[in-house]
């Protein structure tokens, strides 16, 4: 140990050095120190020396640049000594370890925000990954790093110094204690770590190290850090200019833009680019028009010299979000020419100011240990070797930066990949699908009621295959087409194929062929947490999930990256809720029901990961309310147009020559050279009978006598001619192709045609003269459809009388004719508005009788339809009652008069003789619809349970089937009426009807219907293939012209009719795309109705929950299905959701179902036994008979939805439960308090969210 007066001695004669002269070398070395990294540029120049010394070592070194030859050589052995010592200590933790070097313990800031950056690409102290090189290595990697060292090293040195002299305790037991004379500097590789302050946990020196310049920063100001990056001017252009970026603007806590005078603050998705400025102009088309919350993409314009941001401005559709990597590529080259330019400034000023440090020390006599060979300064080196190249490696190490373990070849870090286990099997290659005989090729279809069931269709006649499991679904989604292998000898199956008793055939998914509309489209769910329970634990959760509101697509994952903001405030509040608290309800709702829909796009699914990963697009809105609801159903629906029905500028110029300014009345008028080329029907007595808020009138009907012949008539069906606007091939053309139908909901619809066209120009309203396309056809009293004359197509010009509901033409068919009288009271007392009333020169009377005999002839023909075979299917209807907000307050069961059937009735012959007109024509190339036959095997299994109730029905024919539902019409079991019941039955075999291109070797046949050939002609205005068939008949008239009579009393075209354009004589290929695109926006504007009446039955149930009859009609051991008649809907309930002490599925002697023997027992021997108390008398329900069951809202989790409970028959049940209305003729004490009239107006005004067409499955 020293002695207390030693060490007065050593400190003395150290203070006498820092006081003595310092020589020129010293000040040179000093004035560099002082001025690194800020005016290296005006350093000193010296030439550098040979005699420059490097020690190589394995381990940690010391480099002593004293100042002093009087140093005493005692003191450098000591310090020697203590450099071995510390490196045995190294080495210990090195072997424990491996070869990683120290963790560096410094916490301050700019270490922070250094790590946040990555390492830099010549320093390999940042870099973990780094393998361990001697001192001469790292000296040679550039004088930056050497002198940084330099510097971090004394500052550390004179902390550490600091602390010594603090602690006594420390410094009386620690041995070879250094003085403020010890200047040793640790080399790159064995550095200490950095002095931490214990008592505050801070590095010391921290705020010392400073940042390199060209390194964009996180800039803070006080505690608040910035997300996005502050760039300097200078990198915009090779980084942003002319980007495509993708992001959002800035918002408030209540959701709002923040606006600053006429601009707003982009925030990129990517935050690794800046904050932007966007003016509000790029993003509103007029004043009105909200600025946009959810995400969209904008390219990047300037950067003016008084911004603060970039400015960007609103990217054009179908741009392409710039790639990542391309910027990230440029900036890694950006700061690596400033790197270069600053190092080889400096390049050889650092040598020469090393190697003159190097010098000095070595004159002083100076020893530097090493632990491979202890090599002596002042023996002379050979001239011709150079030790440490410093020239050459300077410049390599400056210029290009080291690729060391974990960096790519450009410097950038790169993570090493790690084989991660996968949990699915590798697809098969498409040329190794075609390859193999054994695979079978089919869409595959998700049970949405039990996601682990997939089903795949082999064809007709065999039972589809079932792919049960997710892992042999091997991640496809509803809707993609696969291929698949079946996992047992399909040699057994092809026998059971063809009978009851054989099960569908076990497979798995092998490959992908192609991707569904699922997977490339848009879907629609909500966000829960990770966890079973939903909750979100903010420490360790590092995804959440992703509901999707369609149950046949799978659950998703979002990185906590990506979470919004909503979710996560959403989750903090559900987390601070005790979850011992009572949930208060409300209406059947729990208070804290109502969540975010958003919609996301799905990413590829890897290998190793169990669920996908998903894009979050936009947020749409709460759950509950309306305009959200309705905007998840439309984009869930593959809408991808405006949902409010609007159309882009491009379409609504092609309706410019036909806008309101030719005429003095404002209304377009028809030339007079296009009323000469057509036939003239303006003085018939035409009517058009449509629903009551209907305002796309595209039919109309009128009936004459044939003179000379008793009991014939020409019944006449005129269509709304919308080929004389739609130009083919133009942007409005192409617009309706892509939207081929339009989309009815509950509150409102989406045209297919701009409503200039739809509701003005091409609607049939009357007092005014109209287009249309009339088809001719003579009928006799009987209801048949006579072949001469002949049927007569062609264009006409005509005028409607009056425009006509169905209530209202109801009322005047019962009304005897003898009582109708054209007054002011008639029409009050029938509540027909002026619409109604009819022109002038036409009486009421006339129209009354007119519509009693097409009541007539319609009813006689559909009498002689149903005997030859056709079948109907006439499930109930629900409507719904809107308020002033367009919130449902009440519902009723639609039902249907003599009037809606005979309209059905004119329009489906109208539609058999154009499809029998234009097969005749084109045999190869026509636009027909047709429906196969439905399942047999499902049918028989139908068959034999409806045997088994006592009710036997024959399915052989579709007459035989007609006739049998007839019989069944007449038949109730316990309050059920077991038409209904089978109906229900029915529409499970029953398959749905398609468009197709007409073929003569294949069959064109609709089921349903019982016609050879069928096609859409009646709703131009609401389909496209209507519009493909009209512009099909105009060519066939052409090439097979129409008989001469057209009807009684007609003027004659004056002028020839211009022929139709050539591009729409269409050919095969095209009638199958326009038949295929036409056959999914059906189904897509089917399932959107289907999901409003959804909503709009939940709201209305949210309210007024409602009590009713059901009926059980299917019976699992999990679950059974009933029928609820008054609503025409079915649902599931499982068995253990009622809310009773037991409730279970049991056979005839009582024993409970399970899997094992749910096969052996029959669905008629199966029963619900529910013990409602304990000690209570069980009570057993079977197929067809009645339970009570309690209707409510599901509101949580989403989607809302109806929920139905089994309840006691005597539990529930007040003054208060409702009933279902029925018809038009509603319970008013069920209704709110609002006047008759209201209510009645209210009831009108809504919509059944249906096709007008495929009403009650007609077809029409």
């Amino acid at each position: 140990k020293e002695s207390k007066q030693q060490r007065t001695m050593d400190s003395q004669h150290f203070e006498d050095f820092e006081s003595s002269p310092a020589t020129e070398a010293d000040s040179k070395t000093d004035q560099y120190f002082s001025s690194y990294g800020e005016e290296l540029a005006d350093l000193p120049e010296s030439k550098p020396e040979d005699d420059v010394v490097i020690l190589e070592d394995s381990g940690p070194s010391i480099t002593s640049t004293s100042k002093s030859p009087e140093v005493s050589q005692k003191h450098v052995k000591s310090e020697q000594k203590k450099a071995k010592n510390k490196q045995k200590k190294y080495r210990k933790k090195e072997s424990k370890k491996g070869s990683q070097v120290p963790k560096d313990n410094r916490k301050g800031k700019q270490f922070r925000d250094s790590k946040k950056r990555g390492p830099k690409r010549n320093d390999k102290r940042n870099d973990k990954h780094a393998p361990k090189s001697s001192p001469k290595e790292e000296f040679e990697e550039g004088a930056e790093g050497v002198i940084e060292q330099l510097l971090l090293e004394n500052i550390e040195r004179n902390h550490e110094d600091r602390r010594r002299r603090k602690n006594k305790k420390r410094s009386e037991n620690k041995k070879g204690k250094k003085g403020k004379d010890s200047k040793v500097m640790h080399a790159e590789g064995g550095r200490k770590p950095a002095p931490t302050d214990k008592k505050h946990g801070k590095n010391q020196n921290a705020s010392r190290k400073r940042q390199p310049s060209f390194v964009p920063k996180s800039v803070s100001k006080g505690n608040k850090k910035r997300d996005w990056p502050v760039w300097k001017r200078s990198e915009w252009k090779s980084r942003l200019q002319n980007q495509v970026l993708e992001g959002r603007l800035r918002v408030d806590k209540k959701g709002e833009v923040i606006i600053y005078g006429q601009l707003c603050t982009f925030l990129p998705t990517d935050k690794s680019f800046p904050k932007m400025m966007i003016r509000k102009s790029a993003l509103q088309k007029n004043q009105s028009q909200p600025l946009p919350t959810e995400i969209f993409k904008v390219m990047v314009k300037t950067w003016p010299l008084w911004s603060k941001n970039p400015h960007c401005t609103k990217a054009k559709k179908g741009a392409k979000v710039s790639d990542k990597k391309q910027g990230d590529t440029a900036r890694n080259g950006e700061m690596n020419e400033v790197r270069n330019s600053l190092n080889q400034k400096a390049e050889s000023r650092v040598t020469e100011k090393t190697a003159d440090v190097i010098e000095k020390s070595s004159a002083r006599n100076t020893r530097i240990p090493s632990t491979n060979k202890a090599e002596d300064i002042s023996q002379p080196r050979e001239k011709n070797k150079r030790p440490a190249k410093l020239e050459k490696s300077c410049a390599s190490n400056v210029g290009t930066p080291s690729k060391s373990r974990g960096e790519s070849s450009t410097g950038t870090p790169e993570r090493k990949e790690k084989k991660r286990r996968e949990v699915w099997k590798k697809h098969m290659l498409p040329e190794d699908v075609a390859k193999s005989k054994d695979l079978i090729l089919g869409e595959i279809r998700v049970n949405g009621k039990n996601s682990r069931r997939a089903y795949v269709s082999r064809g007709e006649g065999l039972r589809d295959i079932l792919i049960d499991g997710h892992s042999r679904r091997n991640r496809a989604i509803h809707g993609d087409t696969v291929a698949v292998k079946l996992l047992q000898s399909d040699s057994k199956e092809s026998k059971s194929n063809s009978d009851d008793e054989g099960q569908s055939p076990l497979g798995e998914v092998v490959a992908i062929m192609k991707a569904g509309d699922k997977r490339d489209g848009l879907v629609t769910g909500t966000l829960t947490g990770a966890a079973r329970d939903g909750v979100v634990d903010f420490s360790k959760d590092k995804v959440c999930r992703f509901i999707p509101l369609d149950k046949r697509l799978p659950v998703g994952l979002v990185g906590r990256s990506r979470w919004p903001v909503e979710f996560m405030e959403e989750m903090k509040k559900k987390n601070s809720v005790e979850k011992e608290k009572e949930k208060k309800m409300s209406g059947g709702i729990p208070e804290d029901a109502p969540t975010y829909i958003y919609a996301v796009k799905f990413q590829d699914w890897e290998l190793h990961q169990r669920m996908p990963f998903v894009d979050l697009k936009q947020k749409i809105g709460m759950t509950g309310n309306i305009k959200a609801e309705t905007h998840a159903i439309l984009t869930e629906c593959d809408v991808d147009y405006d949902f409010d029905g609007k159309f882009e500028e491009d379409c609504i110029a092609c309706l410019k020559p036909f806008e309101q300014k030719e005429s003095k009345k404002g209304n377009w008028e028809i030339p007079q050279a296009e009323i000469n080329r057509r036939v003239d029907l303006r003085h018939k007595r035409i009517t058009t009978i449509d629903p009551t808020t209907a305002r796309d009138l595209d039919d109309a009907i009128s009936i004459d006598k044939v003179k000379g012949k008793n009991g014939v008539f020409r019944v006449g069906v005129h269509i709304a001619d919308v080929t004389y606007f739609l130009e083919p091939n133009s942007a409005l053309d192409e617009e309706a192709k892509h939207r081929a139908t339009t989309i009815y909901l509950v509150q409102k619809s989406l045209p297919m045609l701009p409503r200039l066209l739809s509701e003005n120009l091409c609607s049939l309203a009357p007092k005014v003269d109209r287009l249309a396309f009339s088809c001719f056809f003579t009928m006799s009293a009987t209801g048949q459809l006579l072949p001469e004359p002949k049927p007569w197509f062609g264009r006409t010009v005509i005028r409607t009388c009056c425009q006509l509901d169905y209530k209202t033409a109801q009322k005047l068919v019962d009304t005897d004719l003898n009582n109708v009288v054209d007054s002011k009271e008639f029409y009050e007392e029938m509540e027909m508005p002026e619409r109604m009333v009819p022109i002038s020169g036409v009486s009421l009377k006339d129209v009354t009788r007119d519509l009693k005999l097409f009541t007539k002839i319609a009813m006689m023909r559909r009498r002689s339809r149903f005997n030859t075979g056709a079948v109907t299917l006439n499930r109930a209807k629900v409507g719904f009652a809107l308020d002033e907000n367009q919130l449902p307050y009440e519902m009723f069961e639609y039902k249907r008069g003599h009037s809606n059937k005979m309209i059905e009735e004119y329009m489906l012959l109208a539609n058999l003789l154009v499809a029998e007109k234009l097969r005749s024509v084109f045999p190869e190339g026509s636009l027909l619809r047709m429906q196969p036959d439905p399942d047999k095997n499902q049918l028989l299994q139908m068959q034999e349970l409806m045997k088994a109730l006592g009710h036997p029905i024959q399915v052989s024919s579709g007459k035989e089937l007609h006739d049998s539902m007839e019989k069944l019409d007449k038949k109730s079991v316990n309050g059920v009426n077991l038409r209904a019941f089978a109906e229900m039955l029915l529409t499970k075999p029953m398959k749905l009807a398609m468009y197709v291109c007409s073929s003569q070797d294949s069959s064109c046949k609709h089921y349903a219907l019982n016609f050879d050939s069928y096609t859409h002609f009646t709703s131009p205005i609401r389909r496209y293939v209507d519009v493909i068939v009209h512009r099909q008949l105009a060519h066939a008239i052409i090439k097979a012209p129409n008989d001469t009579y057209i009807t009684e009393d007609v003027k004659k075209p004056t002028a020839k009719s211009t022929e139709p354009p050539v591009s729409t004589l269409y050919n095969r290929s095209t009638i199958e795309d326009i038949a295929d695109t036409c056959n999914q926006r059906k189904m897509n504007a089917k399932q959107a109705s289907e999901m409003s009446s959804r909503v709009y039955l939940a709201l209305c149930l949210r309210t007024k929950p409602l009590i009713s009859k059901a009926a059980i009609i299917d019976m699992g051991y999990k679950s059974f299905k009933v029928l609820i008649h008054n609503l025409g809907m079915d649902r599931q309930i499982y068995v253990q959701d009622i809310k009773a002490a037991e409730a279970y599925v049991v056979n005839k002697q009582g024993e409970k179902i399970d899997e094992k023997n749910e096969s052996k027992i029959p669905k008629i021997e199966r029963f619900l036994q529910i013990v409602w108390n304990a000690g209570d008398k069980p009570i057993r329900v079977g197929l067809l008979e009645p339970l009570t069951v309690k209707l409510t809202a599901k509101m949580a989790p989403p989607p809302i939805d109806m929920r139905v409970s089994v309840i006691r028959d005597d539990s529930e049940i007040t003054k208060n439960d409702l009933e279902v209305t029925e018809g038009d003729e509603s319970k008013e004490e069920v209704a709110p308090k609002k006047e008759e009239k209201k209510v009645e107006a209210l009831k009108r005004s809504t919509s059944l969210a249906s096709d007008p067409g495929d009403l009650y499955g007609n077809d029409y």
